[in-house]
């Protein structure tokens, strides 16, 4: 009885652990925009079907050249932000204290070279905040990007935060960014490109060590239910046999 007790006790706090996983924020713009902008706070095209599983998501054309810079080497996209109310800013606050260490999210460009995505998360003022860098990623396929926010992130472009700390950063979050790095031969291009945005989602996902303990948890109950089948079963069996 002790060894059940323990075992559902793991098991218990292991599937809590598990259940915690799950992402405190999702964006699917299923219901239009979101309040979401494009870098000059212009609206986002909202696109009713056609996303990575088939359902909306939103859009955004334009050319390098019609930046504020048209030298710019990067631009933004794709904004979240706590003075638009995007996503009723439901993704925004103290993600050092909720344990936030994940940023996923679907894109598609139709730029004619794989184009490396940048994401920014930072204060209500925009500053300070971290940037990270993603793989580069191939032209007219939707493609899930996955940033690592923890403190150790090796996608982490700036390791001094802007100046500040990790924690500084990550205890105030009221800003989202998603954009590009331009290539060489595509700055001030006059070329107009599409851009598309779904499922956002903010997430923490369990350290090894508790998918490990998870895994321990469900197998040494497994096997205590097993033996104890097995026990009660022996005697009937013998019961059969004399």
């Amino acid at each position: 009885m002790i060894r059940h007790t323990t075992c559902a006790v793991l098991l218990t706090t292991a599937l809590s652990t598990l259940a915690y996983a799950a992402p405190p924020f999702t964006e699917n713009f299923n219901l239009g925009d979101a309040n979401w902008r494009f870098s000059t706070a212009t609206t986002l095209t909202p696109v009713a079907s056609g996303g990575p599983d088939g359902s909306a998501y939103v859009s955004r054309t334009f050319s390098f050249s019609s930046l504020t810079n048209p030298a710019a080497t990067s631009a933004t996209v794709f904004r979240a932000q706590d003075e638009f109310n995007s996503s009723g800013v439901a993704y925004a606050g103290n993600w050092a204290s909720l344990g936030v260490n994940e940023v996923s999210l679907y894109v598609r460009h139709s730029a004619p070279e794989p184009l490396v995505f940048n994401a920014r998360f930072a204060n209500p003022a925009n500053f300070p905040g971290a940037s990270y860098f993603s793989d580069p990623v191939p032209a007219n396929v939707w493609t899930p990007l996955t940033f690592d926010v923890a403190a150790a992130s090796p996608q982490l472009a700036d390791p001094s935060y802007e100046g500040t700390s990790y924690g500084f950063v990550m205890s105030n979050i009221g800003h989202m960014q998603f954009g590009v790095n331009i290539p060489a031969a595509l700055v001030g291009s006059t070329t107009p490109f599409t851009f598309d945005l779904d499922s956002v989602s903010v997430g923490v996902v369990p350290e090894p060590a508790a998918a490990g303990l998870m895994a321990l948890s469900a197998g040494a109950f497994g096997l205590a239910v097993r033996r104890r089948r097995s026990s009660i079963s022996t005697p009937q069996a013998n019961a059969i046999v004399s």
